[in-house]
């Protein structure tokens, strides 16, 4: 009779017969393998959740079909009349402004937005309170705001507060604003009002900076008409100098920060895998040990390479499938089930759903590790002879690998890599992550190479135990390279990650706020400025200010080449992104220092030139003499490069990456920008008479903006933390399963030691002496190799300053060195409690 196996290849049939007596041998691959894709899926399953999300519901997020964006002007009736034609146009004004509280004096920076009757175009603002969204459009002034402001400004519902020169009833909660995402990063709670209540606040005046917001709803919003709308107004206006959005991409600040947090924590995720692929291939090694007699035997009966490589290669591939779909599986059904508490703490859109793109490459990552780390082993098993295998032998050398199986390794090392610049949003970083990964991995063997070399001199003398521990390394199968692989690219990884946090921890908490001043001061009117510097320098906590002219503008074209056709290099993508902040001297900034050609003269008078951010300038490919066009209100200026500065936007100074020679600018509307340092004790009180002085100035407390900044990196370092506890997992099964793989050997000196008189405590000393040389060393390099990777990837990639913390490093060196240990004699020990007679009968 023939059974349904009977149809099967024969190396599949028989790779089935050996998987009946179970998976005995195999966990510590299934577990390895299901911890690296379990996390490559979960984060790329929410981070495609939420940019689908995020694409879904456009619409809503966006506030329509299409944004138009002015910053300090507003449409003209012709630029009006044209989009209301295209269909239903609301507009909405957002500016930061200072409200204060009319008993107490106490002031709060609030992110003040101004909206129409129809407002909002798509999806619902959801209040709570007594009273309905038309008492915002009454004679008498009202607001809705958000929790935080009463508990922030100690008011509530009812009361009055200041708004520039009118006091404004807080009438409402909000407890839902439909396009709150696409406003970007928020500094303090909403407060919204109509436009007449703006107006009537004194606060919009002439450049002042506040953003006009145009949502468009077009009768047919398909993806053709978006497009055709696009066109048709850029053909139109080409100098409004708006930004248009449309609702296919309605949050990009948003959507990059998704995409590039979700690939960051994508790599720690690898790093993960790679971990595991480790313990993938030791797990492999101790299998095919203890299969050595059926390999025998299948060779014996005269099965060649080939047949007895598919046999253990099909095992692989079915096991590698079980750890892979419950990783899958545990991905999409963990992130599901946690879906209300990453609402919650995100804020973002959030409807997890199996992402199938994400699930796949994770799929492709774990075959390919499954695979990649499986074939060198099995390379290696399929070419011993029979006779050795029937004695047990273990050789010191094996023949070098076949073509086909080094060709096989090869094209599943290409395909991580090939997934990795995939899945990559900065195919920099990832080039940088993964000649880093390769950099430490070729290092760590070098390491576990020399440590042999070292054991075979240090073997020969000393004390018994010292002596022991040292030729333990230099046996067959000894532990040494997947020891030091395991723990020292883990501990790389923790170790960098523990420098990158205490640097900007350190930069955030300690450096930066002794370099910044107390207040960014704006919307300062230039009529007000003397009154402004005179009030300012006369209080007696006064320490320093510094004032500029502040303009926003948008870059047109570089040497006559538009924006849209310019592809910059991604770390300054950003300055072409929407308008910038710029500004006009007659002199160069004091603390700045041009790296290239000559300033204006403080008197010139002539065709606009400009003073370029040297490191944007040479992302760019800008020379001295080249030419920029900026949209200025709706004005398009072209102005020659005739110099370079070196900024630092990281000194908490004034910074600007493009200023301008004063004419033609000092005559285009404006306000002026400044900063101010005070005596820490005297920033309320400051702030409190300040604002109740000038009514239209904003002032942003840097310690507060410091504080919400810090937060948001708090929420990312723990993210990131949570990541790293997988790879400490990941690295844990692997020295288990390096000890699993030497486990006979060491059962069986121990049990010769026992039988000779020795102590059970003395031989684990032997064997945790063996370990604690490892770990030292596998921490040491990792140390090395992580204050090169932190001290990289600040400089480099972040543009931030590096400090050596040697702190952080030894804590993340001796936490892995202790916990090696601990496993190590933990498992040693439970396997030295058996009596020598049952150790030696288990031979």
């Amino acid at each position: 009779m023939t059974t349904p196996l009977a149809v099967l290849p024969l190396s599949l049939r028989l790779a089935l017969r050996e998987l009946r007596a179970g998976f005995r041998g195999f966990y510590i691959f299934l577990v390895c393998l299901f911890l690296g894709v379990a996390t490559i899926a979960s984060i790329g399953n929410l981070s495609g959740s939420l940019v689908a999300g995020l694409a879904q519901r456009g619409q809503e997020i966006l506030g329509g079909d299409m944004d138009v964006r002015l910053v300090h002007r507003q449409l003209v009736a012709a630029e009006q009349s044209y989009l209301a034609a295209q269909g239903e146009l609301s507009h909405v004004a957002t500016m930061r402004v200072m409200a204060q509280n009319l008993d107490t004096g106490q002031n709060l920076l609030v992110e003040a937005k101004a909206i129409d009757e129809i407002y909002p175009l798509a999806g619902t603002l959801d209040l709570q309170g007594d009273a309905e969204r038309a008492a915002l459009f009454t004679p008498s002034y009202a607001a809705f705001i958000e929790q935080s402001l009463l508990d922030q400004l100690d008011v509530a519902l009812g009361d009055e507060i200041k708004l520039g020169d009118i006091k404004v009833k807080l009438v409402a909660l909000i407890a839902r604003e439909p396009d709150r995402l696409a406003g970007g990063f928020a500094l303090g709670p909403r407060l919204m009002v109509s436009h007449a209540t703006l107006t009537a606040s004194g606060l919009n005046q002439p450049g002042a900076v506040i953003s006009h917001h145009y949502r468009l709803k077009l009768a047919q919003g398909d993806a053709t008409r978006l497009d055709q709308v696009r066109t048709a107004l850029d053909n139109e206006f080409p100098l409004a100098g708006w930004r248009l959005r449309d609702r296919r991409d309605a949050s990009p600040a948003v959507r990059r920060t998704v995409e590039r947090v979700g690939l960051f924590l994508t790599l720690v995720g690898l790093t993960a895998l790679a971990v595991g692929g480790i313990g993938v291939g030791n797990a492999i090694s101790a299998y095919l040990t203890q299969k050595r007699k059926t390999l025998a035997i299948y060779k014996a009966l005269g099965a060649r390479q080939a047949l007895v490589g598919r046999i253990y290669l099909n095992q692989i591939v079915l096991l590698a499938i079980i750890a892979i779909g419950a990783g899958l599986l545990f991905a999409v059904v963990a992130l599901q089930a946690a879906q209300p508490y990453l609402q919650a703490i995100l804020d973002i859109p959030l409807t997890i759903r199996p992402h199938l793109p994400s699930l796949g490459a994770a799929t492709l990552f774990g075959l390919a590790t499954a695979v990649g780390f499986t074939l060198a082993p099995l390379g290696v098993a399929a070419q011993l002879n029979p006779a050795a295998l029937f004695r047990g032998a273990v050789e010191d050398t094996y023949p070098p690998l076949s073509a086909v199986y080094r060709f096989a390794i090869l094209a599943c090392l290409g395909i991580i890599i090939g997934l990795s610049f995939a899945i990559s949003e900065r195919a920099d970083i990832t080039l940088y992550f993964i000649l880093a990964l390769a950099s430490s991995y070729v290092l760590l063997r070098i390491t576990a190479w020399s440590v042999g070399q070292l054991a075979r001199r240090m073997g020969q003398g000393g004390r018994f135990g010292w002596r022991l521990a040292w030729r333990n390394m230099t046996r067959p199968g000894a532990v040494v390279q997947s020891v030091i692989l395991s723990v020292g690219l883990a501990v790389t990884l923790i170790a960098t990650l523990a420098q990158i946090e205490g640097n900007f921890s350190a930069q955030l908490q300690r450096d930066f706020p002794d370099r910044a001043p107390s207040f960014f001061a704006i919307d300062i009117q230039p009529s007000q400025r003397t009154d402004f510097v005179a009030y300012v320098t006369s209080q007696s906590a006064f320490r320093d200010y510094d004032m500029v002219p502040m303009l926003r503008g948008s870059v047109l074209a570089l040497n006559g080449v538009p924006v849209a056709n310019i592809t910059p290099s991604p770390d300054i993508a950003w300055f072409l992104r929407g308008d910038r902040g710029l500004t006009y001297a007659a002199t160069p900034p004091a603390d700045e220092h041009i790296s290239a050609g000559e300033w204006w003269p403080a008197d010139y008078v002539g065709p606009p030139l400009v003073s370029m951010d040297q490191r944007i300038a040479s992302g760019l490919g800008l020379e001295l003499g080249d030419r920029i066009k900026v949209n200025v209100l709706g004005r398009a200026l072209e102005a020659e490069i005739t110099n370079f500065r070196r900024v630092d936007y990281g000194s908490g100074q004034i910074a600007f990456a493009l200023i301008f020679s004063p004419s033609p600018l000092q005559a285009a509307p404006h306000t002026m920008l400044a900063t101010i340092s005070m005596a820490p004790e005297a920033e309320q009180d400051f702030s409190r008479a300040l604002t109740s002085q000038f009514s239209n100035i904003t002032l942003v407390r840097v310690k507060d903006a410091i504080e919400t900044v810090a937060q948001l990196l708090a929420q990312f370092a723990n993210a990131i933390w949570l990541l790293s506890v997988v790879t400490i997992l990941a690295s844990v099964f692997v020295l288990a399963g390096a000890l699993a793989s030497s486990r006979q050997g060491r059962l069986k000196d121990a049990a010769i030691l026992l039988a000779l008189g020795a102590r059970r405590a003395a031989i684990l000393r032997v064997f945790i002496t063996e370990y604690a040389i490892l770990s030292a060393l596998a921490a040491v390099i990792a140390g090395g190799l992580s204050t090169v990777a932190s001290w990289a990837i600040l400089t480099f990639t972040m543009r931030a300053s590096f400090a050596l913390l040697p702190w952080h490093i030894f804590a993340s060196l001796g936490g892995a060195f202790l916990l090696t240990l601990a496993l190590s004699g933990a498992v040693i020990w439970l396997q030295l409690y058996r009596s020598p007679v049952q150790l030696l009968r288990s031979e």
